[in-house]
């Protein structure tokens, strides 16, 4: 049975949850579990390991493919929470440098999470394999390096450190569902993410017509 929090954390929680938010333009709401389990001082700790190795992801990876290999790491561990924020941020992110919308949704996390591994690999081909080929071969090696053992070359010791960060985040993040908001520094952009909610739901609206009109 989880215990209940006590004074001071929830004190510390409501103060944290400010600062996060005009820091990064949110915050986890996972950190209730962070704290149960780790006590105050435990967070600090966390918090600090988990920038440090996000922020050498960054530097190896991009903003952009960090949020794809962040995402998936995350869907392999059947988090739908860090799933769908490290996607939302994805969109965010290629729309902003683009200005086009990714072929995958945000909103798609929980089918995804729905197919084995050998079916959610297919599903990236089938929607990334022409335009972004680069981003399914990534993910792939990403998938194989999770589930066997190998030599490493190029950047796979960096995707290992990714596999194991987000084993270690999940364990709490997992007690908490989606929607999430964007997981990065891309939260507080608010004109962008109106922008792109919109450009989205536009999207899925003429989606969902056309599904209508090929019905028999």
């Amino acid at each position: 049975m989880s215990r209940e929090l006590s004074f001071a954390e929830r004190t510390f929680l409501n103060i944290e949850r400010k600062l996060a938010v005009l820091a990064r333009g949110y915050h986890i709401t996972f950190d209730e579990e962070l704290v149960r389990q780790r006590g105050i001082m435990g967070f600090f700790r966390w918090a600090a390991q988990t920038d440090k190795v996000t922020n050498e992801l960054i530097a190896t990876f991009g903003e952009t493919r960090f949020h794809l290999i962040a995402g998936f790491a995350s869907l392999w561990n059947g988090c739908d929470y860090c799933g769908y924020g490290h996607l939302l941020a994805l969109n965010l992110c290629i729309y902003r440098d683009t200005q086009q919308l990714f072929a995958i949704d945000e909103q798609e996390v929980h089918q995804m999470l729905r197919l084995r591994d050998s079916e959610l690999l297919a599903f990236l081909d089938e929607r990334l394999g022409k335009s972004h080929p680069d981003f399914v071969k990534l993910i792939r090696r990403q998938h194989d390096l999770r589930v066997a053992d190998g030599p490493l070359q190029g950047e796979d010791k960096m995707l290992v450190k990714s596999i194991a960060l987000y084993e270690w985040i999940n364990e709490c993040s997992i007690t908490v569902d989606a929607p999430s908001p964007p997981l990065g520094p891309v939260a507080k952009n608010g004109e962008l993410r109106k922008r792109y909610e919109a450009a989205r739901a536009e999207f899925r609206k003429a989606k969902a017509a056309a599904q209508v009109t090929q019905q028999p």
